[in-house]
Order: structure tokens, then sequence, then C-alpha cells
């Protein structure tokens, strides 16, 4: 989402797309070593998986090691966002704003609040909310230039709120069916729901991986990037 920001803001560089990945993975890193509920789930599967046991100086020093490599990258982050702002293609406001929302909402989420359920929950409602948003931006911007959209295009993405609602409602009865589905079975039947649960995580997450890629000429069209030249 960040680097899509970026492009439409007319800044694509693959050194800043880099530098925000890194900067992402080293805060999401920190607060889940630091994060007493989350360390404490993660420990007891890994225990169940045979780790041995992990003493509280290896920790400690996980959780220094941590801040270290954060505070660094952070650093250098602002320093090239402070770089990039002093040429003719500074990065976007909405991407670093996005960043810094997102880190400050996760360590809400993880290290204040004490129940993993409930911050993965709140973490999970922000983000599917902007999540689900982007989606339907950039498929009713797609919309706006198909000459010929079909029928379901028009019916989710169409500049109405009866589309928009219709979205939503699609998107939440996904969820509801598939965990409504684990109340109403067990044995046999639940461990297919199970499955079916994993597999439509896992495929999108896949999706995810390069369904936003900016080098696709019809994701830039759609995103009305003109400027396809990296540096």
């Amino acid at each position: 989402m960040g680097r899509a920001y970026d492009a439409k803001h007319g800044h694509l560089s693959r050194r800043t797309a880099r530098i925000d990945k890194v900067f992402c993975l080293s805060w999401f890193a920190l607060v889940l070593v630091h994060s007493e509920s989350r360390l404490r789930v993660a420990l007891t599967e890994l225990y169940k998986s045979g780790l041995p046991a992990i003493g509280p100086d290896l920790i400690s020093g996980l959780q220094l090691a941590s801040i270290i490599a954060t505070s660094a990258v952070t650093g250098a982050w602002i320093l090239h966002i402070i770089d990039s702002n002093d040429t003719d293609r500074p990065q976007s406001g909405t991407k670093v704003a996005l960043f810094l929302g997102s880190i400050a909402f996760w360590w809400y989420a993880h290290v204040p609040v004490a129940n993993v359920i409930l911050g993965v929950v709140i973490f999970e409602i922000l983000h599917d909310i902007h999540y689900l948003g982007f989606v339907w931006t950039f498929k009713h911007s797609d919309l706006r230039r198909t000459e010929l959209p079909s029928r379901a295009s028009r019916a989710f993405f169409a500049s109405r709120p009866a589309s928009v609602l219709l979205f939503a409602l699609v998107a939440v009865a996904y969820g509801v069916a598939f965990r409504g589905a684990e109340f109403a079975f067990s044995g046999t039947p639940l461990r297919v729901v199970s499955v079916l649960i994993l597999v439509s995580t896992l495929v999108h997450f896949y999706t995810d991986s390069f369904i936003w890629n900016l080098r696709d000429a019809p994701v830039r069209r759609v995103l009305g990037v003109e400027q396809s030249e990296e540096t």
C-alpha cells in the first residue's frame, strides 16, 4: 500500500521500497518481542514443537537487540525521507502517515493491551477497514477505465452507496460463514473447514504478493501512474 501511495505521488524508487520494507519488518518484530502476551503465546507454541527452554537473559538480549536495530533502521528511514523531500519527487505524506499510524496502533494493540485475542481483533479491524477500502477504490478506478465491465464489477464497485454496502456485506459474510462453521461442525467436517480457512488465508497472502505489483502495466494504469522508470 505504501508503494502504491508513493507511486501515485510520483515517487518510484526501489531504494525507498527496500527501506520501507525493512522499517515495517523491524517495528513488527520489535512489538512482538516486547509484548508479554504475544511472546508468551509464541514461546508456548514453540516449546510444544520441541524448542529448548529459553532463559530470561536471552529474551532480554533479544529485546535490547530489537530496540537497537529498530532505532538504526528508523533513523535511516527518517533521513531517507528528508533526503527525498530535497528532490523533485518527495515521498507520499499519506504513506508516511499510514506507516506511523499503523505502527503506533500495532504497538497499542499488543503492548498495553494484555489480552492477545482482543489485541489481534482491534488491530485486524483497523487493517481490514483500510485494506478493503484500498481494494474498493482500486477496483472502482479499474471499473471507470474498463469499456465493458462485468455485471459483478458494476454491482460491487459502481459509484453508489449500495455497491459499497454490498461489498462490505460480502466481506463480513465471508468471515461469519467460516467462523460460524467452527461452532456448527465437529470432527471431520470441522477439520475440513479449518483447512479451507488456512487455504483461503494462504491464497490471500500469495495473491497479495503480486496483484499490487507496480511493474505490471495494468496496475499502473488503474493507479494512474504514468512514470514507470524507477531509481
